[in-house]
């Protein structure tokens, strides 16, 4: 066996094996970018609810502020304003619970992404 072929044979061999591993690390790459979408996808499902809800009682404080207002301007009394006012406490809980929710849904998406 000379030099000559023993030094195609080593070349050939490193050859075989940088593309062996470059061929690896490129399907790790497209394995965890497949992953990174599932998570988002899944960070999106997780999350619609609660952005929803928080849209939703938002719509909902502000028709109760425009309901206050227009009865602000008839004079209802101060039952009435006492009621709205325990609504929109609640409402506002409501928010920020669900506001809570979503800071949960990013803080685990997070986790997962790392």
């Amino acid at each position: 066996v000379s030099t000559q072929s023993t030094g195609k044979l080593a070349e050939a061999t490193v050859q075989k094996k940088k593309m062996y591993y470059t061929m690896r690390v490129k399907m790790l790459q497209r394995n965890r970018a497949e992953m990174e979408q599932r998570l988002g996808e899944e960070r999106g499902k997780l999350a619609s609810l609660p952005y929803e809800r928080v849209h939703i009682l938002s719509c909902c404080i502000g028709d109760i502020n425009r309901t206050r207002n227009d009865r602000e301007d008839m004079s209802a009394g101060e039952e009435d304003h006492g009621k709205i006012v325990d609504k929109l406490l609640a409402l506002e809980a409501r928010v920020e619970h669900w506001i809570r929710e979503i800071a949960k849904v990013d803080l685990w998406y997070q986790r997962r992404v790392r």
